[in-house]
């Protein structure tokens, strides 16, 4: 015989609500240093764009992922995970998404998959969601997930699968051997200390406050210091905010 429950109260029904976005958060925070980490630690491009899409591919909670670049013959293939097509291949059809114009105004675009990045066998309901790669109002690359739910601009997840675009296209950047072109990333940064921005370069790294202070071989609590004054003085919300930035700006740790 079924057990007759209480009503549960709004304060309670808040405190789950806030507890399940805390879990959230926490969770998402998690999968951007993972990408942080491949993103600062490869040892060349593309293992780390390989490294980089298993968190950004489960923090959209997507099955299939690729990340694409642009080289002479179109969007190719430089990461891929699920039932994608594999690296190399190009895809066809890219050329003509609205998201690598440049004059693309948005930072997504989403709908049902009509195209053929996802191999035979791998049919599906669909939904996908193509982020541009962008560097100094560049298109470099797209990110593709598919997943079943629908994206959609309100999708909670979406703040964060924008910072990891970020992420992986300083992947993307063709090395340059000069710094003529300041982008708006190395002029923020140049508003920090000697010491902030050492302690911002590595950031990516996903080390907590201690391990960053013996590495730095300073306190925990003067790391702590310095990472509220780097989010302030570069107006980043947390610290995935701050390591995004570094990577953009191609800080070395």
């Amino acid at each position: 015989m079924p057990i007759d429950r209480p009503p549960e109260t709004s304060a309670v029904a808040h405190w789950r609500h806030a507890l399940r976005e805390d879990l959230r958060h926490r969770d998402a925070l998690a999968r951007l240093q993972q990408v942080a980490a491949a993103a600062a630690l490869g040892v060349e491009p593309a293992t780390a764009l390989q490294d980089a899409l298993a968190p950004v591919a489960a923090l959209g909670g997507a099955r299939h992922a690729m990340i694409l670049g642009w080289q002479a013959q179109g969007l190719r293939v430089l990461a891929s995970s699920g039932g994608c097509l594999p690296p190399g291949q190009v895809v066809p059809g890219a050329r003509t998404w609205a998201c690598v114009r440049p004059d693309f105004p948005h930072a997504f675009e989403h709908g049902a998959l009509e195209d053929g990045w996802i191999l035979p066998g791998h049919a599906g309901p669909w939904q996908e969601l193509r982020l541009p790669l962008r560097r100094l109002r560049r298109v470099l690359g797209v990110l593709l997930l598919a997943r079943e739910v629908r994206f959609g601009g309100d999708d909670p997840q979406l703040p964060a699968l924008q910072l990891a675009a970020g992420l992986l296209a300083g992947l993307l950047a063709p090395a340059s051997p000069t710094r003529a072109r300041r982008g708006p990333e190395q002029t923020r940064v140049d508003r920090l200390t000697p010491r902030e921005r050492q302690v911002l370069a590595l950031i990516p790294s996903g080390l907590g406050n201690r391990e960053l202070a013996q590495r730095l071989g300073i306190g925990a609590g003067t790391v702590k210091t310095h990472i509220e004054r780097i989010l302030q003085k570069l107006d980043c919300r947390d610290r995935a905010a701050a390591a995004a930035l570094a990577v953009r700006a191609g800080l070395d740790a």
